[in-house]
């Protein structure tokens, strides 16, 4: 949840975190 926290909060690549969580549903 920080990563992800941290990253959307970063803005600095959206499409990134959407794939991160795709590939990571466990940890969404």
């Amino acid at each position: 949840m920080v990563r992800t926290g941290s990253q959307r909060s970063g803005s600095r690549a959206p499409r990134t975190v959407t794939e991160s969580e795709r590939s990571v549903p466990n940890k969404a």
